[in-house]
């Protein structure tokens, strides 16, 4: 079956709200794999295709992201879990009213 090596995302592990991020299938195996994705145990897209980008990240980008990797000798399934953070917003008056407060690291 089809063998995959990791999940990464870029630009950052960490995605901001109003930004991008792209996610990259590292699949292979002998035929060659075709590479779909899920979100949240719901197909994205068909074929070929190792990215998967969000062009304007939002709170409901926040999920368990599947690559999804089949050729005739089987499937192969890896997950990512993504967390979408808001930017601080700041208040006529002053008042910070979001923050984050996740470190590098933390759930």
């Amino acid at each position: 079956p089809p063998s995959i090596d990791s999940i990464s995302i870029t630009p950052t592990s960490t995605p901001i709200a109003g930004n991008h991020f792209t996610l990259e299938c590292n699949a292979y195996g002998i035929p060659e794999p075709i590479i779909s994705w899920e979100f949240n145990n719901h197909r994205l897209s068909l074929g070929h295709n190792r990215y998967y980008q969000v062009i304007h990240a939002s709170l409901n980008d926040t999920g368990l992201y599947t690559c999804l990797a089949e050729n005739k000798i089987g499937i192969m399934k890896k997950d990512i879990h993504i967390d979408v953070l808001l930017p601080p917003s700041i208040l006529n008056n002053g008042q910070m009213i979001n923050e984050i407060t996740k470190l590098n690291g933390e759930s």
